[in-house]
């Protein structure tokens, strides 16, 4: 809504989506990111949608997955960190830069076709309302980005738990 006189800018069943999954504001490309389900269907949509006027920029319908995180990294360019993918998108044009996996265990997961679709989704179902600590840093001026996690791991020796942390750290390239 337009706070000055209430006028309604972006309305989300309007624009086609019946479940918001995601909504993040990213000042620096002055557009707000929608996720969620399509009106009358299970599938995936994202918009990018101006943050001052209300226009829907662009749509992706794949199947992205639970979005875990959303980074700025210029006034065009953004990372979307889903549990399986990382996606760089432009902005402007909703194009899609590059995606990548996540680790090695995704990259596996796509190679069991059918079977590991059917795993992913089960994955995504049991991930979908935990909330994931997951850091973001870009050194200044520099063509590589961290994403750090932290994992727990709990194991049961008798009646004793012991959890321990383990701290997971990927670096990528930005430019692919």
């Amino acid at each position: 809504m337009e706070p000055f006189n209430g006028r309604v800018l972006f309305n989300s069943a309007t624009a086609g989506i019946s479940n918001i999954d995601t909504s993040c504001f990213l000042y620096s490309c002055n557009g707000i990111l929608v996720a969620g389900k399509k009106t009358g269907s299970n599938e995936p949509v994202m918009l990018m949608v101006g943050m001052t006027n209300g226009k829907i920029a662009w749509r992706i319908e794949e199947k992205f997955g639970n979005i875990i995180a959303v980074e700025e990294i210029s006034p065009s360019e953004i990372l979307v960190v889903t549990l399986f993918t990382i996606y760089k998108i432009n902005v402007t044009t909703g194009n899609i830069l590059w995606k990548n996996s996540t680790s090695g265990s995704s990259d596996q997961l796509e190679k069991l076709g059918a079977l590991g679709g059917a795993l992913k989704a089960m994955a995504e179902e049991a991930t979908k309302d935990m909330k994931f600590d997951i850091r973001f840093y870009r050194p200044e001026n520099a063509d590589v980005f961290y994403i750090g996690s932290l994992k727990e791991n709990k194991s049961t020796m008798g009646q004793t738990t012991t959890i321990t942390y383990t701290n997971v750290y990927n670096a990528y390239k930005i430019a692919d």
